[in-house]
């Protein structure tokens, strides 16, 4: 009973997301736009900010971003790039036929 009392009141676990201004732009599909009108400078030379603001879109954005699918096409290509540097070893002992 002591320990009960010392718990205090049960807590209920209530799923609290934050949601910020870029949440909501990118809902309306405008945030891209507001990024390049108001925050250009930072938008162009901060990555990490920049790949923040690609998640937002790719999580929120109701249609397709163009900003967006150039990044994540330069990212494959990168990717590609790397997987294709990695294996020539492979391909040298194992040449095709």
């Amino acid at each position: 009973m002591a320990d009960e009392a010392r718990k205090g009141p049960q807590s209920t676990t209530t799923d609290f997301s934050i949601r910020t201004i870029y949440d909501e732009l990118a809902e309306i599909g405008e945030l891209d736009s507001f990024l390049r009108e108001y925050l250009s400078h930072r938008y162009a030379s901060d990555k990490d900010f920049q790949e923040k603001m690609y998640d937002t879109m790719f999580r929120n954005s109701p249609s397709v971003v163009p900003a967006l699918e150039s990044f994540l096409l330069e990212k494959l290509c990168e990717s590609m790039g790397f997987f294709l540097e990695y294996t020539k070893p492979c391909k040298k002992l194992n040449p095709e036929p």
